[in-house]
């Protein structure tokens, strides 16, 4: 624990009401292993091999922390409150959730909430895209590619695209 933080147990009275004891226990927990920022005490995420689960709604609030990172949460608020018809508190709940998984951090400026991503866009996007292969295709890549180029309206642009993208992977393989 820093010096700063002690001297403010100190001051606050926290230290002769808990003890010499409880603020050594709390020492171990240095700001080496957690991020100043609040987080639940959950450890930061990036410390972990796989982001978190994330829900269709967690995965819209995520994407305007992802374009707009700092935000403070009036902030996300006012950009999904109109066009998801969603309340204040439900965006707040959502925020509080994605914090509490790991995946967002927060810092506290006066009355303001400050909201960070603690994972990136890629990394959610690749985690999404290995669970679904499993869970549908088995986690053969093949049968997904086949599926998505059977169903999906193609332009010759994109077909072209998709070539070029097969024609890198044979060469790198």
């Amino acid at each position: 624990m820093d010096q700063e933080s002690i001297r403010s147990c100190q001051k606050s009275g926290w230290l002769e009401r808990r003890g010499e004891a409880q603020l050594q226990f709390f020492a171990k927990w240095s700001v080496t292993d957690y991020d100043r920022s609040y987080n639940y005490g959950r450890k930061r995420r990036r410390l972990m091999d796989t982001p978190p689960r994330i829900s269709e709604a967690e995965w819209q609030v995520m994407e305007v922390v992802w374009e707009h990172h700092p935000i403070p949460a009036g902030g996300v608020v006012s950009r999904l409150a109109e066009s998801k018809q969603w309340s204040p508190q439900t965006i707040k709940t959502l925020l509080a959730r994605l914090v509490k998984k790991g995946a967002l951090s927060f810092t506290q400026e006066g009355k303001r909430y400050w909201y960070s991503p603690q994972v990136s866009r890629s990394r959610c996007i690749q985690a999404e895209s290995q669970s679904f292969m499993a869970r549908v295709f088995r986690g053969k890549s093949s049968p997904l590619l086949a599926h998505f180029v059977k169903e999906a309206e193609l332009s010759a642009e994109e077909i072209s695209e998709l070539k070029a993208l097969l024609e890198r992977k044979e060469k790198n393989s």
